[in-house]
């Protein structure tokens, strides 16, 4: 199996140098995967697959899987599927280890023991092999080897051989070997950095960090309560690994030191399934040069360097973007990119228009009213998620790495064996359909377009399995796969796999977009002449979307799915606009995919020694570290009040939910005050309210309040109570003036105090001199004037506020001109509109508003519609406040804005 036991590590080589050794002893022989896998039925597969551990020898027990069947199965959020078991070809050396001794075996290891990746470690008994290790973990020269520790009582009775075998690998150094019976106690030596051994999280999106040993012990908690999950390619340091029994399944645990945000070096404990260990002593120099000459920065190699010692084959190229890190995740997140709606609150959007704090029902009660949902029914992610989904480095662990790998299709690798493993857990590609297996339906559509087939079948299940749509009240139904089984009636028998042109528009849903989408013919859509549409049956949908996926995107320079969702690499020769032509919107699906995709290859005798090559973003001016994924609590966010009152008394200024001071003043014999409180969500806390004591003067009342997933906000109440010789205070005006005047620390006599004079130098003045006029400027503390433009113009502004609002410096006539170019008084101000003086002339925008008539209203998504389709191009100041969203591009993005403002879900941002 592909693990290294915690308390047994020895090099790599070292250990390879044991098998040879096990050879020479009579009765030996060399166990294949197969026959490891056949024989070590007893352990569960969820316990068995990504962590590298040295085999240990156990009893038969029940299989034990990851979880308990609870939800509580330390990999929260992993999508619908659990580890597959996978094993290790006989490595391939790299590299030639250095040492100056001769192995010397003490005890006698038994070279035919079975490995059971998660068994029960026993005190006694045949310590087992420990299968074959990939040689690319030979330490060069770099540290002393691990000293094992003293050999204990567990070797194999009966057995008189022990032989003293000299090994030579590859070369004239002789390594020396020490082995440590099962049992045994090693003390590290060489360049451990810290206690413990090296490791990776592998597992997306994140493993769940216990209190003890057990799924059904407490998850860890961070400083502020809230539970620790650890993303993928999170380094940690394993300090031991502990037997977990819950009725007949066990489990194997490892305790664990990690850092999580601001808090260092804290312990827990995870299941080993999801860590793989590596030897951080190794020093491969031929690797370090391939580095070098990529240009990766210090940032990414810690978890190439782990993942090299496991897959020597697989290749990492640098992808250089040639943009600035800031700038695209800003370009990406005005893309609107989306969540699921079951992820958590710390991942979601809290910006204007995509939460709704306060909605007023008929009664006029305010209550929260939760995110907002796009169209497809999904949430908008925070910037600070996108950040983390874009980074490459949060996704460098081995199961993650397949978002980056290169799309071509290479037959010689690229199996019909292999895309069975992948389609094989699901119901909806099983069997067979027109003669031909799904498996073999996809490899020819490989072979059409030159697509990887291991990523077409990913791509299609990973769509179709997340394809539902809400009919009616909760009632969830399948959308794309099989037209008969879609409410659209009039496209049964369409299919659509890849989920090509899903999304809603022209006054259609995105489900029955995409089976119109699919119904094309070549007569109503060009492009239906090459990829095969009508889609009308199953193998012409695969076939014919390969078909798509080739052209439309790899062909393009969109070669990774990583390139597919971030359109930030696009090829020069006929490839799409920076940020434009993304294949979805979900942040979360690139690690889902991967992970999917990651475990049907885990199934395939050596296909992880497949020579992959992996293209991995490296942005300009990124942060030193890798953007973390946001912590905190889950569940609902509103901790603002939707009712304030305090009983008999009225608060300065009136109570509005998202205002939190207020004043007020009671008399002398006022000596408590009843404060009440309502909360806009009944999952908020609210304290400090009930009746409230009063001192003579100022009282500062405070009331807390706690959302379901953490968020806090604080009302306060300064309460003043009058009493003798006690003034009130002077209230303080509820807005504070935009200019605050210098004042002069000292006080001239016959001058106002707090006033610098001001002092007039003697002058002469020639009056021959005419001095010349300063030039006309526009000004406005409502509008936002530029050289060429006016914005930050409401929808529905009069002529007459705005002309009133515009100050000229020279005092002069101001006139307004419609889009016509004729002058008005009155109207409503829309887009095209001129301001004119005698110096200054400046047009008007409204985004949103590309029709010009100061109203933002179905006309307008028309105009965009017919833009988007080339039918009656946009221009100038029009085209400018068609593209709402700002990127430069009008797309799909800018009608969902505009329908989202018509709607009154979230009004259109006009200050730019």
């Amino acid at each position: 199996m592909r693990k290294i036991r915690a308390h047994n590590r020895i090099w790599a080589v070292l250990l390879a140098a044991v098998l040879l050794v096990s050879m020479a002893i009579p009765g030996g022989s060399v166990v294949t995967r197969a026959e490891a896998r056949a024989q070590s039925g007893s352990v569960g597969a969820a316990d068995a697959d990504m962590s590298r551990r040295a085999p240990t020898p156990v009893p038969t027990v029940s299989p034990a899987p990851a979880g308990d069947g609870s939800g509580n199965d330390d990999t929260s959020g992993t999508p619908t599927m659990s580890p597959t078991p996978k094993t290790t070809a006989t490595p391939k050396a790299t590299s030639t280890p250095k040492a100056t001794a001769t192995p010397v075996a003490s005890g006698t290891p038994k070279a035919t023991a079975t490995p059971k990746a998660t068994a029960t470690p026993q005190a006694s008994g045949t310590p087992a092999a420990t299968g074959t290790p990939k040689a690319t973990s030979t330490p060069k020269a770099t540290g002393t080897p691990k000293a094992t520790g003293t050999p204990s009582a567990s070797v194999t009775p009966g057995t008189s051989v022990t032989p003293s075998v000299s090994v030579t690998p590859s070369g004239s150094v002789t390594p020396s070997v020490t082995i440590t019976p099962q049992g045994a106690t090693p003390t590290p030596t060489g360049a451990v950095k810290k206690e413990g051994w090296a490791a990776y999280t592998n597992t997306a999106p994140g493993v769940n960090v216990r209190v003890a040993p057990g799924s059904d012990n407490a998850q860890m908690k961070d400083k502020n309560g809230n539970p620790i999950q650890l993303p993928p390619s999170t380094l940690v340091r394993v300090l031991g690994e502990h037997t977990h029994k819950k009725g007949s399944s066990v489990t194997i645990w490892y305790e664990i030191q990690f850092d999580y945000g601001t808090q260092k070096d804290l312990k827990g404990y995870v299941l080993s399934d999801f860590i793989i260990e590596y030897d951080e002593t190794v020093f491969d120099e031929e690797f370090e040069a391939e580095l070098d000459a990529q240009g990766f920065p210090e940032s990414y190699r810690e978890v190439l360097r782990a993942v090299h010692q496991w897959n020597p084959t697989w290749r990492f190229e640098a992808q250089h973007i040639d943009i600035d890190w800031n700038e695209a995740v800003s370009k990406e997140y005005a893309k609107y990119p989306t969540l699921n709606q079951n992820k958590p609150s710390a991942w979601k959007s809290l910006d204007e228009g995509d939460y709704n704090w306060a909605i007023e029902d008929d009664d006029g009660v305010l209550h929260d009213g939760g995110w907002v949902l796009s169209e497809t029914r999904y949430n908008r992610a925070s910037k600070e998620m996108l950040a983390y989904c874009m980074d490459p480095r949060n996704f460098l662990a081995e199961s993650m790495l397949f978002m980056f790998e290169d799309l071509d299709f290479r037959p010689d690798v690229q199996t019909v064996e292999g895309v069975a493993r992948i389609l094989n857990k699901y119901s909806d590609f099983q069997g067979s359909t027109e003669g031909k297996t799904y498996a073999q339906i996809f490899m020819d559509a490989a072979e059409a377009s030159q697509v990887n087939p291991f990523f077409l079948a990913t791509r299609s299940v990973h769509e179709v399995n997340n394809s539902k749509i809400i009919k009616g009240e909760g009632v969830n139904v399948k959308t794309i796969v099989n037209g008969v089984e879609t409410y659209v009636t009039k496209y049964v028998g369409y299919y659509n796999y890849y989920n090509f042109g899903a999304y809603a528009g022209n006054g259609m849903g995105v489900i029955e977009r995409g089976l119109w989408f699919a119904s094309r013919t070549k007569e109503e859509d060009k492009s239906a002449e090459w990829d095969l549409r009508p889609w009308n049956t199953r193998t012409k949908a695969i076939v014919g979307g390969a078909l798509r996926h080739g052209n439309d995107y790899v062909k393009k320079g969109q070669n990774t799915p990583y390139l597919q969702r971030y359109n930030v690499n696009p090829s020069k020769d006929g490839g799409y606009k920076l940020y434009s032509h993304q294949y979805m919107s979900l942040v979360t699906a690139l690690y889902e995919e991967s992970l999917m995709y990651y475990q049907g290859l885990m199934a395939d005798e050596g296909a992880m020694e497949t020579p992959f090559v992996f293209l991995i973003p490296v942005y300009k001016n990124m942060p030193e570290t890798p953007c973390e994924r946001p912590t905190g609590g889950d569940g609902n966010p509103n901790a603002y009040l939707a009712e304030l009152s305090v009983d008999g008394q009225d608060l300065t200024p009136e109570f509005e939910w998202n205002q939190t001071e207020y004043d007020l003043i009671v008399e002398e014999e006022t000596d408590s005050v009843i404060i009440e409180a309502v909360p806009l969500s009944t999952k908020t806390k609210v304290k400090g309210t009930g009746t409230i004591s009063l001192v003579k003067g100022e009282n500062e009342v405070k009331i807390e309040c706690k959302a379901e997933n953490g968020n806090t906000v604080t009302y306060v109440l300064n309460i003043f109570r009058k009493g003798e010789g006690i003034d009130p205070p002077t209230p303080t005006p509820s807005v504070s003036p935009s200019v605050t005047p210098e004042v002069s620390p000292s006080v001239t006599p016959g001058v106002s105090p707090g006033v610098t004079p001001r002092v007039t130098p003697s002058v002469t003045v020639t009056p021959s001199v005419t001095p010349t006029p300063e030039p006309e400027k526009l000004t406005s503390q409502t509008y936002q004037i530029t050289e060429k433009m006016i914005g930050n113009i409401e929808p529905g502004t009069t002529a007459e506020a705005f002309l009133a609002a515009i100050k000229s410096s020279t005092g002069g006539k101001k006139s307004l001109l419609n889009a016509k170019g004729e002058a008005v008084t009155e109207g409503i101000v829309g887009t095209g509109w001129t301001l004119k003086t005698a110096e200054n002339s400046r047009q008007t925008i409204v985004y949103g508003d590309p029709s010009g008539d100061g109203a933002i209203s179905v006309m307008d998504l028309l105009l965009i519609k017919r833009h988007m389709l080339d039918i009656d191009k946009l221009k100038g100041v029009f085209e400018t406040a068609a593209d709402v969203s700002g990127d430069s591009d009008i797309s799909i993005m800018d009608l969902l804005f505009v329908k989202r403002h018509i709607l009154e879900i979230a009004k259109i941002e006009q200050k730019r």
